[in-house]
């Protein structure tokens, strides 16, 4: 306010301002009425403002930063397609990561599944085993599945392995090959991993796309305070 009133009163810089009045009620609501004689441009006041105060700013700075282990200057295309290219590789191994994930969950879903047929069985074995080694070996052998399917069934505790329920675990099967099938698009296709790009940009932009919180409003002089 002070300020605006040395641009427009004391300097006039800002030429045919006739008065800049203060009607701010506190910091969060802040009112600034700048009133003009009948011969001034409002939009040439409003230019001035802009070019002489806070209203608008202007910031250059240099683009540095890191490129083959090597530190580089970039211009503004150059570090775009440099974030589009480190995050097509992030998403590239998030990708192989989870999907290697996905498929082990799978795997021993599948083991799962077969030990469905028969839970009674399968706990009989169990009990009558004389260490888990056995146990292991016998659980493969009768429900054909591998070392690591029968050490999951094993680390399972024998009320949740009763309730092991066939429709649950189909379910479950069904979208870890879905979310399987989904990764694996991404590892293969670029384009599907730029998809995934810009749907995070827009996250960005919907975050942090705030509005200015200036407002200019041109009024009368017998508008309401």
């Amino acid at each position: 306010i002070e300020k605006l009133y040395n641009l427009c009163i004391l300097q006039k810089k800002i030429p045919r301002v006739s008065a800049v009045k203060d009607y701010s009620k506190d910091i969060d609501n802040i009112k600034i009425v700048i009133e003009l004689q009948k011969t001034a441009v409002v939009d040439l006041t409003v230019k001035s403002l802009f070019d002489m105060t806070e209203l608008s700013s202007n910031v250059s700075y240099v683009i540095r930063a890191i490129q083959n282990n090597a530190p580089k200057l970039f211009s503004l295309k150059e570090l775009i397609d440099g974030y589009i290219d480190n995050r097509r590789e992030c998403i590239r191994r998030e990708s192989i990561f989870d999907k290697h994930k996905a498929e082990c969950k799978l795997h021993i879903l599948d083991g799962l599944h077969k030990i469905t047929s028969n839970i009674k069985k399968a706990i009989t074995i169990i009990e009558a085993a004389d260490n888990v080694t056995l146990a292991k070996e016998a659980l493969e052998k009768t429900f054909n599945i591998d070392d690591s399917q029968a050490e999951a069934v094993l680390e399972m505790k024998l009320r949740r392995l009763t309730k092991l329920d066939k429709d649950d675990i189909n379910n479950t099967i069904k979208e870890l090959q879905d979310k399987i099938a989904l990764l694996s698009s991404r590892i293969q296709d670029v384009s599907v991993i730029d998809d995934v790009i810009i749907e995070q940009v827009k996250d960005i932009k919907d975050k942090f796309n705030d509005k200015r919180y200036t407002e200019i409003i041109s009024e009368s002089k017998n508008m309401k305070m």
